[in-house]
């Protein structure tokens, strides 16, 4: 009786012992699972996240995209998505801010880079558009916002004289509703999912601030979540150097280079007040201004 008591407490303590080490093998294979699972999935997300561009910059935003950042970060870029009813609806462009396309850009898990520009010189941006660039309000797929301020333009049957820029392109030819719709898309700046991106910092009125470039560029990469060495940002801003706006003088000539109708040598003082009167809490709110005082 002795020998078989003491024959069965070995197999017991075997047996607990074989229990603990199945445990324990069991624990580590659930805390390496985490680690080589859902580590990776986290990293894939942030790493190929969908992403669109919206611009509210003229045809440099456009040209700023198409050339330097779609090709920079064309992994995963999309214009365009399929709604409920297996619509085709387009994203990119100037795109904007409503229920249904923040909806859009929600269920699809897509990140969106805002590319905006001071509105003084977007205005001057449309006005040029209209008056020397025709050929583009005949293209299929024209921005109706553009089209509609172009229209009033060209509609006009008030000749301009002697009145001031803003005075004529905004007051006279009744634009301002058209010109707030076409503001508007600047709305997506502050929607969590929207990187807002300003033009100028891209493309630098200082020639001799490449800073500005590579820290929009390094904002747009970490925000897309790639990696880029410094060599290769400053590649980048020398190509969105490149991108200097067309300047079009008064008399409708186009210089040399790539450089935007320029509200500081083009605003009069009185261009100044009424725009401030229409449109000065914009320029607070897009961080060109800090008040009225400009």
């Amino acid at each position: 009786m002795k020998v078989s008591k003491q024959s069965s407490c070995p197999r017991s303590v075997s047996n607990l012992s074989l229990y603990r080490r199945l445990i324990i093998f069991l624990l580590g294979v659930l805390i390496l699972g985490s680690c080589s699972f859902s580590t990776p999935d986290k990293q894939a997300k942030t790493e190929n996240a969908k992403w669109t561009s919206i611009n509210i910059a003229g045809s440099s935003g456009n040209q700023l995209i198409q050339e330097v950042l779609k090709k920079a970060f064309k992994r995963q870029y999309i214009s365009s998505v399929i709604d409920d009813y297996g619509n085709k609806i387009k994203l990119s462009g100037h795109t904007p801010y409503t229920i249904e396309n923040k909806r859009l850009v929600e269920s699809n898990d897509i990140k969106v880079v805002l590319i905006y520009q001071d509105p003084r010189d977007n205005l001057g941006y449309l006005v040029q558009r209209s008056l020397y660039d025709l050929k583009n309000f005949s293209k299929p797929r024209v921005n109706n916002d553009a089209l509609a301020y172009h229209q009033l333009i060209t509609q006009s049957q008030i000749p301009r004289d002697d009145q001031g820029f803003v005075e004529y392109y905004v007051e006279t030819i009744g634009a301002k509703q058209v010109l707030e719709n076409i503001f508007r898309v600047t709305e997506w700046r502050n929607d969590p999912r929207v990187l807002p991106v300003k033009i100028e910092t891209l493309i630098p009125i200082d020639k001799n601030d490449p800073e500005s470039q590579l820290k929009a560029i390094d904002q747009i990469a970490k925000f897309l979540g790639v990696k880029l060495t410094r060599s290769k940002k400053k590649k980048l801003a020398k190509k969105c150097a490149k991108f200097r706006y067309k300047k079009i003088d008064r008399i409708g000539n186009l210089s040399d280079g790539m450089t935007i109708f320029d509200w500081r040598n083009d605003f009069t003082e009185e261009d100044k007040i009424l725009f401030k009167k229409h449109f000065g809490q914009l320029l607070i709110d897009l961080g060109y201004e800090e008040d009225y005082n400009w």
